[in-house]
């Protein structure tokens, strides 16, 4: 009967990885690198023979109580490590008994060579709730420090590998023929870049709507905590880290500094610039200097599309505003914008270039400040949302809370958890980014 092993990996977003270390050109936690590690482990593990059940839902005590309902032979919670940023090294924890240390040694003894750190032991403990409680041989490796800015980017680019010798430690273990993939692993290979299409940079426009500018820089990652009008944002944050622009950003007005984060985070810095026709260093945190970047590449229209970045004049400026073109209908042009507030209502289609927060808004295709579009050079760009991914909002707005909580009787900042709740309730679900692993 082939043998079965549990996989529980780290769920925990918050656990954010150093901002220097990217996958992909963004930035990541350690619940995204894990669900990476268990996904590559899964893998080897059914090609060597075992049966495996990926736990990447749940809590640990319903996974916990999974395992020993199975029961699993062997217990393995992967899991990164983090402490002050300077230190490094592999970890692996282990149930104090026999079989527990003896399959935690096979694993150290793998992986702690290859890391950069030094900071390196096998730690048994009774006090861990998986490891205590489980009924078979159970360990926790802790594979690097995720704050490390070295051990952190290691990590994320040799995860197969990483799987692959813990499998190799599995196998030795159960004594187990180890059988290697077709194709070796390699260890330095990036991970591949999506297909350029203007639906998946939608997604991650939608899954910013609600997001709230701050007063500092201590609750970035928090839609909502610590709202105030510092201007200061994850976005600017996540893009002076990248060395996007000619300097550094934090604390200046962001619409498009918002709509450059959604394309570098979701293809990379490479691929974002491209697409944004901006060089490297460039003054595009700038709405004049940003068009002025598609124009000389040949990318400037009048004419909107699905994907295009969309340019605001205002009486005083002629490029106030910018956004994201998520849908056009034959009246109407739908936005994902940043740095603007929720708009009052949808038969008044004002240009608000300083705002608050991240929101959809639409406009009849004539609104007289509507200056251009800029068009990114997408690969696929016929790839787009099959239905309005906004229009839920605009359809409930009109006399709803929605409506009634902007321009009735408190701000939104000082209820910024009950108003996000609202939204939540009319955006459709098939446009929120899934965790991927």
């Amino acid at each position: 009967m082939s043998k079965r092993i549990y996989l529980s990996p780290e769920d925990r977003a918050s656990n954010v990885y150093a901002s220097t270390a990217l996958w992909n050109g963004k930035t990541t936690n350690e619940k995204e690198q894990m669900g990476r590690c268990a996904d590559y482990m899964e893998i080897a593990l059914k090609r060597c023979g075992f049966e495996v059940i990926n736990a990447q839902y749940g809590n640990m005590y319903d996974r916990v109580a999974e395992s020993n309902a199975w029961p699993a032979d062997l217990h393995m919670a992967p899991h990164t490590n983090g402490f002050d940023g300077t230190v490094a090294g592999t970890r692996v924890h282990c149930y104090p008994s026999e079989q527990s240390r003896k399959i935690g040694k096979l694993i150290q003894d793998r992986i702690a060579p290859l890391s950069p750190g030094t900071s390196e032991r096998l730690v048994e403990s009774d006090n861990l709730y998986e490891l205590r409680n489980t009924h078979m041989p159970a360990v926790l490796p802790e594979f690097g420090f995720h704050d490390n800015p070295e051990e952190a980017q290691w990590l994320i680019d040799n995860m197969e590998a990483i799987a692959e010798e813990t499998v190799q430690a599995v196998c030795e273990y159960f004594e187990v023929p180890y059988i290697a993939p077709d194709k070796p692993a390699d260890p330095l290979a990036p991970e591949p870049i999506i297909a350029t299409c203007p639906l998946e940079v939608i997604r991650t426009a939608v899954q910013e709507i609600g997001n709230l500018e701050k007063n500092d820089a201590s609750q970035l990652d928090d839609k909502t905590a610590g709202a105030g009008d510092g201007n200061y944002t994850k976005y600017a944050r996540d893009l002076d880290a990248l060395g996007v622009y000619n300097g550094r950003k934090q604390g200046q007005p962001w619409c498009d500094v918002g709509v450059d984060w959604a394309f570098i985070h979701t293809y990379g810095k490479e691929m974002g610039q491209k697409l944004l026709c901006q060089p490297d260093n460039c003054a595009g945190a700038r709405c004049d200097y940003s068009a002025g970047y598609y124009q000389a590449a040949g990318q400037w229209y009048h004419t909107p599309k699905i994907g295009d970045q969309v340019f605001f004049s205002s009486e005083k400026y002629n490029y106030a505003h910018t956004g994201l073109v998520v849908w056009v209908d034959q009246e109407y042009l739908y936005t994902v914008e940043w740095n603007t507030h929720p708009q009052k209502d949808a038969a008044i289609p004002e240009v608000e270039a300083n705002g608050g927060g991240v929101w959809p808004k639409r406009y009849p295709l004539d609104n007289r400040y509507l200056k251009g579009f800029g068009r990114p050079a997408y690969i696929a760009p016929d790839v787009v949302p099959e239905e309005n991914p906004v229009w839920q909002y605009f359809e409930n707005m009109a006399g709803s809370y929605l409506y009634r909580v902007q321009v009735g009787a408190f701000r939104i900042r000082e209820n910024a958890e009950a108003y996000l709740a609202k939204v939540r309730e009319v955006l459709p679900e098939a446009y929120i980014r899934k965790e991927r692993a």
